[in-house]
């Protein structure tokens, strides 16, 4: 009589662990849709470039900074007027 039972593989990560879905937990999980990017109104476009830009350096705008002042701005803008904020905040 066996005590315990053969292990046939041992995962060596997280992926591996993660990839082999042999009980169908993942079966109706969907990667996340990508939100509407190219808007026509300039507020979003605006908008979604303060957001690539925090996405891409891991912080938000700094108004000392010459290069990233007009962007601060325009981020102060988004939080400081109500009705600018109510039209970008699904593509927060």
């Amino acid at each position: 009589m066996k005590l315990r039972a053969e292990i046939k593989h041992i995962p060596n990560s997280l992926e591996e662990i993660f990839s082999d879905d042999d009980l169908g937990l993942f079966a109706d999980v969907q990667a996340p849709q990508k939100k509407k990017t190219n808007s026509n109104d300039p507020a979003v476009n605006n908008f979604l470039e303060l957001v690539e830009f925090v996405h891409k350096n891991g912080r938000e705008p700094k108004i000392e900074n010459s290069e990233e002042k007009f962007l601060a701005v325009r981020l102060n803008s988004y939080r400081t007027r109500k009705a600018l904020a109510e039209k970008v905040r699904e593509y927060d």
